[in-house]
């Protein structure tokens, strides 16, 4: 029922501007320092496996997170360089089965491709993998 001294609602209005932004809040607490650097060392063996009555190469691989000092296994003689952007930081050399890098100059955090040669010429295999220093 309607009052004798109102009429009917009008139709809504346009929305006004939005206001301005407020200023920024304050900035939060320094959050827990993260877990020490880690590299991921994979370790692959190949067989020989017989699948209908043909040998057939296998390669098995595994996988383990490490931190701290690392050093690489090579089956046989093995060459090493660690380099970034075209300049070697440090190389070395199989020895008894552990290739040992030793740093020609200084080695600033950042990525760096870890470059393992072994065998010569043809038979010659590389691998290359990325490597982060901390």
């Amino acid at each position: 029922m309607l009052s004798q001294n109102s009429g009917p609602t009008g139709a809504t209005g346009a929305t006004g501007a939005t206001g301005a932004a407020g200023p920024a809040g304050p900035a939060g607490p320094t959050g827990p320092k993260g877990a020490a650097a880690q590299i991921e060392l994979i370790t692959c063996i190949t067989t020989t496996k017989v699948v209908n009555h043909k040998p057939k190469k296998v390669k098995k691989c595994t996988t383990k997170l490490v931190s701290g000092p690392v050093s690489f296994t090579a089956a046989s003689a093995a060459r090493a360089s660690l380099a970034r952007r075209g300049h070697v930081y440090a190389s070395g050399t199989d020895s008894g089965g552990r290739v040992l890098l030793h740093a020609a100059r200084a080695l600033p955090a950042g990525r760096y491709t870890l470059t393992l040669t072994g065998g010569r010429g043809r038979h010659a295999t590389v691998r290359r993998m990325t490597v982060e220093l901390r």
